[in-house]
């Protein structure tokens, strides 16, 4: 006799039942919680250059609200693998209009715009380049000054 498996899908109300932790921080990703690895210092301090970046712009054109993590979000995971696959295609369904990709390792910051047909890229910049988004028109951001 075959056995068959089933594979239980979580619901939010799971995910925030889970108990709370100074140390490991979840994600629930299509159905599955998935543990996330803690940001190291680099990326912090990469991620709170952007986050000040943002909120100056956002301030100054009274656009609304800037958010730092932790911070549930729900349609969001934490590898490069998951954010140029699942969590790309995620946040397309949910119609996030513009998504960074941002590289420590290259020092590289991917731009993409929603379109039609899901994201386009948008632009890539590197040392010396200025970032400029497509979607906040004005806002720039010096790669040479995040990494």
């Amino acid at each position: 006799m075959a056995q068959t498996q089933v594979k239980l899908k979580f619901m939010l109300e799971d995910y925030r039942n889970l108990p709370e932790s100074e140390i490991k921080r979840y994600e629930l990703l299509g159905g599955e919680i998935v543990m996330a690895p803690v940001p190291i210092p680099y990326h912090q301090e990469i991620s709170g250059k952007i986050y000040f970046a943002l909120v100056r712009y956002i301030r100054d054109h009274h656009l609304g609200k800037v958010y730092d993590a932790p911070l549930d979000v729900i349609l969001s995971p934490a590898t490069a693998g998951r954010d140029r696959s699942f969590k790309r295609t995620l946040y397309a369904r949910s119609r996030v209009r513009e998504y960074w990709l941002v590289d420590p390792d290259s020092k590289s910051i991917e731009v993409l715009a929603l379109g039609p047909q899901g994201y386009q890229p948008a632009g890539r910049y590197e040392k010396s380049q200025t970032l400029r988004s497509p979607l906040l028109t004005g806002l720039s951001v010096a790669p040479d000054e995040v990494f």
